[in-house]
């Protein structure tokens, strides 16, 4: 454990050591960033709360020893504290980044210009990983049931392959055929859902979504 004394030099001495203080939390890995914390708060603690001051003279002998807590204490402390919340955020940032991270939007299509006009449901499904990932599944999900409304081969007008590989930030767009929303199962519809290959399963739903499940429900009343 490092002290310093109040006197010549110790100002300087805290500035320099809290600058480490912030190297060290600021670059360390996960594994050993709680050790590096409770060691610098350790620091802190020893020398910004209890100093030990120089004797000058013989006064000093028989006057009682009260800890100080002066303007350089103050910003070294500051200074460990920034230095512990920037090691937290770039340890959170760390996790974060390897997290699979899907947007599913569902979307009310209107085609125009194709010899089938008739309203459909589309899902849009966005990769906001910073890593490529293949999606593998697309449908829906009921209230109710573990039951699933897959497609299995779904309508991708852009000519691309299915399961599709997503790069970071890139986005592709499956569409149900028109009789999908005519089936009595689609009133019970409760969300779109996505799949990757590794098993991860976002979900998503819109007012377009439920839009249409209520005109289904209209619908079929008899």
């Amino acid at each position: 454990m490092e002290r310093y004394e109040w006197g010549s030099g110790a100002h300087e001495a805290h500035l320099l050591w809290g600058e480490r203080v912030i190297q060290e939390l600021t670059q360390t890995d996960t594994g050993s960033f709680l050790t590096q914390l409770f060691i610098c708060l350790e620091r802190v603690e020893c020398i910004a709360f209890f100093p030990r001051p120089v004797m000058r003279n013989a006064r000093d002998w028989r006057s009682p020893m009260q800890p100080e807590f002066s303007t350089i204490s103050a910003i070294t402390l500051a200074i460990a504290v920034l230095g512990a919340v920037l090691g937290v955020i770039n340890t959170w940032k760390s996790i974060d980044r390897d997290k699979v991270k899907l947007r599913v939007v569902p979307k009310h299509a209107i085609p125009v210009g194709m010899p089938d006009d008739r309203d459909r449901l589309c899902i849009d499904v966005t990769n906001l990983s910073t890593f490529p990932v293949t999606i593998s599944e697309v449908g829906i999900l009921f209230k109710g049931t573990e039951e699933k409304g897959a497609l299995i081969q779904p309508i991708i007008y852009d000519g691309g392959p299915f399961p599709r590989r997503l790069d970071a930030r890139s986005s592709f767009t499956v569409y149900f055929s028109p009789e999908a929303t005519l089936k009595e199962a689609f009133r019970v519809t409760r969300c779109a859902y996505a799949r990757t290959d590794c098993g991860v399963q976002a979900t998503g739903t819109s007012g377009a979504l439920k839009q249409m499940v209520r005109d289904a429900r209209k619908a079929h009343r008899p």
